[in-house]
């Protein structure tokens, strides 16, 4: 095989596929419930399933920067957009599992406060 484009896209397309399902089938989880539709949180419980989303957003993000880096993407502007997307969702999951498992109260507000304090003092030293 000469290109490898598809094997490349095929394991992103994937790992993409996993949290975008699970995801809006949370946002619509009355509607899934009442229809009788298991949903992902009750087969696993919600610590474990929390913990397999992140798994899979991780494995995502990993690939997303990988292809940047492995030479995939070769546009300087769609490599700012790989690296970009990656970095906020690892942002976000990092906001969720906090908001999740330390800080039951935390709201956005808060968290960028704190992101910008810690960012802050890592820059000055």
């Amino acid at each position: 095989m000469h290109q490898p484009v598809p094997l490349v896209l095929f394991p992103l397309f994937f790992l993409w596929q996993i949290p975008h399902f699970w995801l809006a089938a949370e946002r619509s989880s009355p509607d899934y419930e009442s229809a009788g539709i298991p949903v992902p949180w009750r087969i696993f419980g919600s610590i474990r399933y929390g913990r397999i989303l992140a798994l899979w957003v991780g494995a995502f993000c990993v690939m997303l920067l990988a292809m940047p880096a492995l030479g995939f993407v070769r546009s300087n502007v769609a490599q700012w957009v790989f690296v970009g997307s990656a970095t906020a969702l690892l942002a976000g999951l990092c906001f969720q599992t906090l908001r999740r498992f330390l800080f039951h109260n935390l709201n956005l507000s808060m968290a960028t406060a704190c992101f910008v304090l810690v960012a802050e003092r890592l820059y000055r030293g």
